[in-house]
């Protein structure tokens, strides 16, 4: 029997550690999907390129994907 896509997502995330910086970025941008990186760095007092690392390093996990274009479009968070 083959599984779907979204079943394997959720297998796969499900074993991905997250750390606290992470877990704050994702809560932020729970809270407004359209926030950008400089207000998370200035938020959690992080610098604008670590808060871009974090954001990279959780689209490439695919738990953070962007939907629209960098100025208008907003963050859409898979299911942990």
């Amino acid at each position: 029997m083959k599984s779907n896509n979204a079943d394997m997502t959720a297998d796969m995330t499900a074993d991905i550690p997250i750390n606290n910086n992470e877990v704050l970025l994702i809560e932020l941008i729970r809270q407004n999907p359209k926030i950008t990186a400089k207000e998370i760095a200035d938020i959690l007092k992080l610098s604008k390129r670590q808060c871009e690392r974090i954001i990279a390093d959780l689209k490439n996990r695919g738990l953070l994907s962007r939907k629209g274009a960098n100025r208008t479009g907003y963050w859409v968070i898979t299911e942990l």
